[in-house]
């Protein structure tokens, strides 16, 4: 009944996938109509190129909304096949999945979705839609040899944990760099505070954050992330960088 979950399919395609996990490979399945595009084998199922994306942010939202409260499963993802064969409340492929979400990524129609979904139905939102990022910190350890990997610009936060103020380092080493910005988000993924970073300094650049919004009001202690967003400009080509990393604040 999630409707963040919910999609409409295919009745011959739905029912030849059943509850097989995801992952690569199979015989394409040719259903009445002609070819589909996905793949399957006794155990696996690989949907279209067009939706693997959506679909893995799918999975990544029910394993971190459902976590075994108030009498609902603990819903988590495996990377092995098959994840349930006691009906345990499983999904795989995990490392399968994310590089899905990096191959196909978050598209217009999605953010659409996913905004109709907050306004009209649930009053709550598909974090790995509005900050993809997400996914490499929650499962930055699956091993996967097309997985997330952030770039490295040696981002971090000091003091971290803090209690009133803490400095945000990061290294440039591009002469092509222009600007940055530093972009705060709460535990929800909501936008908190938006700090500019100009006229880039080779080696070590850094910026305060004092732990208040965009309106200068002091946020409430818990666990926020910082996003490093970095422009260039090579050879009059722009080109955008990002990593996300996560801090606590402590009252």
């Amino acid at each position: 009944t999630d409707v963040h979950h919910i999609r409409p399919c295919d009745i011959s395609v739905n029912s030849e996938r059943g509850n097989k996990d995801f992952d690569n490979g199979g015989e394409e399945y040719i259903d009445p109509d002609g070819a589909t595009g996905c793949y399957t084998t006794a155990l696996t199922w690989e949907p279209r190129s067009e939706v693997k994306g959506d679909v893995a942010r799918m999975i990544f939202y029910m394993a971190v909304r459902y976590e075994g409260e108030n009498d609902e499963p603990d819903l988590e993802m495996v990377d092995y096949v098959p994840s349930a064969p006691n009906s345990e409340p499983f999904h795989g492929k995990l490392s399968t999945l994310l590089e899905w979400h990096l191959a196909d990524t978050v598209d217009v129609w999605e953010e659409n979705r996913n905004d109709i979904i907050y306004e009209d139905y649930q009053i709550n939102r598909n974090p790995f839609i509005d900050i993809p990022e997400f996914a490499e910190l929650i499962w930055e350890n699956v091993s996967s040899e097309n997985c997330i990997q952030a770039k490295d610009f040696n981002l971090h936060a000091y003091p971290n944990p803090f209690n009133s103020n803490t400095t945000i380092f990061f290294k440039i080493s591009r002469k092509d760099a222009k600007d940055a910005d530093i972009v705060i988000y709460n535990i929800k993924g909501q936008k908190v505070k938006q700090l500019k970073i100009e006229n880039l300094k080779l080696k070590i650049n850094e910026v305060v954050w004092n732990g208040r919004d965009e309106n200068n009001r002091p946020v409430s202690s818990g666990i926020y992330f910082y996003k490093l967003c970095l422009s260039s400009d090579s050879s009059g080509k722009s080109e955008n960088y990002s990593e996300l990393k996560k801090m606590i604040l402590l009252k």
